[in-house]
């Protein structure tokens, strides 16, 4: 049996793993993307309860690519966090966070979706009837975090137990 430490662990910003995009997405009528909104992330899942159009939408979105990390800002305490195997397009009210080279997409998914990070996002939202977690905030804390080669090791671990429990719900339902 392999033991995993924190000895080659060490302090880093989470802004020195991930990062915000803020790409903005005009919706047209004429040009048909998967959307997805706050409604469309199932709280405390990880996973997506469906998916809509963007020529459906009106206002101002923000583009993202395939395993990025989509992670609900409004109201962080819902842990609406996911990550989609497609591009499209999303709310403003959802962070698009990518890694960086010295960071794992699947080890920041869950590192996100981790309910210490949610407190803290929460601890830290400004509004008192619809609280906002502020990414500029959030990727300044500093946390205890693995070096890359760890990180996948965990994140490929943790999506592979998450792949198992998705395909027993499905052949469940």
């Amino acid at each position: 049996m392999i033991t995993q430490t924190k000895v080659n662990w060490r302090k880093m910003k989470l802004g020195e793993i991930a990062q915000d995009i803020r790409e903005p997405y005009e919706p047209r009528k004429t040009e048909e993307r998967p959307y997805i909104g706050l409604e469309h992330i199932e709280q405390q899942t990880l996973q997506l309860s469906g998916v809509g159009r963007s020529d459906e939408t009106q206002s101002t979105k923000k583009v993202f690519k395939a395993g990025d990390i989509l992670f609900g800002t409004l109201r962080p305490y819902f842990r609406k966090v996911t990550r989609p195997k497609f591009d499209g397009v999303c709310s403003t009210d959802i962070a698009v966070i990518r890694p960086t080279e010295k960071g794992d997409g699947n080890f920041l998914k869950y590192f996100i979706a981790n309910q210490d990070f949610i407190d803290h996002a929460s601890n830290i939202s400004g509004g008192t009837r619809m609280p906002r977690a502020n990414w500029k905030s959030l990727r300044e804390a500093t946390y205890l975090l693995p070096e890359l080669s760890e990180q996948k090791s965990i994140g490929g671990i943790l999506s592979t137990y998450e792949d198992l429990i998705e395909n027993n719900t499905k052949r469940i339902k």
